[in-house]
């Protein structure tokens, strides 16, 4: 068996390294295992190593996964930086994100600002987390973040979702909030949010029902159950269960294709023979159905 040379050796221990961390390494990173800039000037010439950002680097691919992405802006922003906002939540994977741009937290200046929003803001120890390999502000912080560049409504969404991965610590948002402050807007939708939480919105599937409550208490309309159960059989999204009515909300990807079609016309059918009336509502339409929800909670049913 043939004895590994040195130089193998140090290349296992750059692979070792980028297999922790999404396939990435930093310069300062292989500075600490001992290599010079020469030394990585030869690996990028080469092509064992490819520059994604300033100082960071693919080891031996060019195609980064998304997670590498986010731990790439981190890493070019230095030892102290977090993916925090946008960034944060779609790590922590209550909000779904595909730009390009992260937002990077730090406190200290940043060397790289390459598609990349930086804040510089002071950090709390207990701010800190890793998640998926990646330094990231705590779910706590993102979601008291979160609110200074997104509206309120994907905050609650961000909320729900992270309620229903039962990731949600209240003592540790308290604490949070209490050092947030109080001039800053994220801080602000975050308490407002949870003055007016509904416990219903933890039953919601997706942010189109979460929408449909929100016209619902807009409008004043009677609370529904959410995906409340028929005959053990059916779960429908909305039901007055006194007034046998049931609205569906319909997403488009879900719903608006031939074979699905037919199987919500199969059970709508059910439904109205089991003496309920029906009424959904695509995605496109929610806003302007409201009057005719008005209409079918003030019909009665004739069994």
């Amino acid at each position: 068996m043939r004895r590994e040379t040195p130089f193998s050796e140090r290349e296992t221990e750059i692979a070792g390294l980028a297999r922790r961390q999404h396939g990435i390494v930093a310069s300062r990173q292989l500075s600490v295992l001992g290599f010079s800039s020469q030394a990585i000037d030869r690996r990028v010439k080469a092509g064992r190593l490819h520059r994604v950002r300033r100082g960071v680097f693919a080891v031996g691919h060019t195609v980064l996964s998304a997670n590498a992405q986010r731990l790439a802006a981190v890493l070019a922003v230095g030892d102290l930086a977090l993916a925090s906002h946008i960034t944060a939540a779609a790590i922590w994977e209550i909000r779904q994100s595909t730009t390009m741009t992260h937002h990077v937290t730090t406190t200290r200046d940043a060397r790289d600002r390459e598609r990349l929003i930086v804040h510089r803001a002071p950090v709390h120890p207990d701010d800190r987390a890793t998640h998926n390999g990646i330094p990231v502000t705590s779910l706590a912080r993102t979601l008291v973040d979160l609110g200074d560049v997104v509206p309120a409504v994907q905050v609650r969404n961000a909320f729900v979702r992270a309620e229903q991965l039962r990731l949600i610590d209240m003592t540790a948002i308290d604490a949070t909030l209490t050092r947030a402050s109080t001039r800053r807007r994220g801080p602000r939708i975050l308490r407002e949010l949870l003055r007016g939480y509904d416990p219903r919105w933890e039953r919601t599937r997706s942010d189109l029902e979460l929408a449909m409550l929100d016209l619902l208490a807009a409008r004043n309309f009677p609370k529904p159950e959410v995906n409340a159960w028929i005959h053990d059989r059916f779960m429908v999204d909305f039901l007055w269960a006194d007034e046998r009515l049931i609205i569906e909300t319909d997403g488009g990807t879900t719903h608006d294709t031939p074979t699905a079609r037919r199987a919500d016309a199969r059970r709508d059918h059910t439904l109205t023979s089991l003496g309920y009336r029906v009424l959904r509502i695509p995605a496109a339409e929610l806003t302007a159905r409201a009057d005719a929800i008005a209409t079918a909670l003030s019909r009665p049913v004739r069994l």
